[in-house]
């Protein structure tokens, strides 16, 4: 019902593949998160995980034509460099990766599937990422490397690891770069997830990119950083 009503507005629907629900995980090792994103546990089964994400993929598969489905991107979970989303090891996350992606591919067929991992939170973080997806061994199927159609990151201006808005263009070549080291995965595109937290660098900050701000300042600056994302590459 919630996929027919996105279609019905003439949207093309992304689906994250979010949070493993808590009854899936341990609950002994489940702690309480004040930002209450919810579980932030991988499986303790990941073959049962695995049945639960063919049993939502046979779901669209049942709604759905091949045509209208093979439109759609799915992304595998929100940040997960972010512990507030995840606290599984980056391996357990590629493990996540493997299985999630293997379940689709087997129902909704792999030349018919977009599929990414999540975005990082700092694109620095997590260098093995795309290396697994490449050339590290499948979890799932214990051959060489797992479908990867995108590359996503997110962008802040918060904590010392990032960087200034003004070198936004820096950080999109650069991450552009790391995804074209694999030329394997045929990656030509990277997602700024997040970008709609970038502001102007002024004391105090002004958030020009997001929907709090509809003045002509914030559309002139929304425009250069559309522009800055087409030149490079970005969606």
């Amino acid at each position: 019902r919630i996929l027919k009503n996105v279609l019905r507005q003439g949207v093309r629907p992304i689906i994250v593949i979010g949070n493993v629900p808590y009854a899936l995980s341990d609950p002994s090792k489940i702690e309480p998160d004040s930002y209450g994103w919810g579980n932030r546990l991988p499986p303790k089964d990941f073959r049962e995980y695995y049945e639960y994400i063919s049993s939502f993929a046979r779901m669209i598969a049942d709604h759905f034509t091949v045509e209208e489905y093979s439109r759609w991107q799915f992304r595998v979970g929100t940040e997960p460099d972010n512990f507030h989303w995840w606290t599984g090891t980056e391996e357990e996350y590629c493990q996540l990766y493997d299985y999630t992606v293997a379940a689709l591919q087997n129902v909704l067929g792999a030349e018919h599937l977009d599929v990414s991992p999540g975005n990082l939170e700092t694109y620095t973080k997590w260098p093995a990422l795309l290396a697994h997806c490449a050339i590290g061994k499948n979890y799932y199927t214990g051959q060489t490397g797992t479908q990867a159609d995108r590359f996503s990151i997110s962008h802040y201006e918060l904590g010392a690891e990032s960087q200034p808005y003004w070198e936004l263009e820096n950080i999109l070549s650069e991450a552009l770069r790391r995804a074209k080291e694999y030329p394997q995965l045929g990656i030509t595109a990277i997602n700024i997830g997040e970008g709609q937290f970038l502001s102007d660098g002024m004391k105090p900050p002004h958030r020009l990119s997001n929907a709090q701000d509809g003045t002509e300042y914030g559309a002139s600056w929304m425009a250069a950083t559309y522009d800055t994302c087409c030149s490079n590459g970005c969606e």
